[in-house]
């Protein structure tokens, strides 16, 4: 997409969106394989989609900065001795290189 866009990626209510998806992992070091869904990505490695996710994973530096906003279900994010709860409507950063476990509650989603 090299010119300006704008993309609808969810609605509070979840109602399908007419965006294109692509389902599979962004790379070879992407820790949610069929889980994510894109809707954009630049030459630069930005990157605009959802995550579906039901279960827990660990990774010892994750792989890109990538901020997530919770359109369902909860989802915890611990690095060493930190961890924070993220439900419905919030929204943290994970910083490249992170050691993050990420354990999110059945039937998941973020953008």
């Amino acid at each position: 997409m090299p010119q300006p866009t704008v993309l609808l990626l969810a609605r509070a209510d979840l109602s399908p969106v007419d965006t294109e998806f692509t389902t599979g992992p962004l790379d070879a070091q992407d820790p949610f394989n069929e889980g994510r869904r894109t809707a954009f990505i630049d030459d630069q490695g930005i990157a605009a989609g959802l995550v579906h996710f039901r279960t827990s994973l660990s990774v010892a530096a994750y792989p890109y900065t990538e901020m997530l906003v919770v359109h369902r279900g909860s989802v915890t994010l611990t690095s060493g001795t930190d961890s924070v709860t993220l439900s419905t409507g919030e929204s943290a950063v994970i910083g490249r290189g992170t050691q993050v476990r990420i354990d999110a509650q059945p039937d998941s989603l973020w953008a």
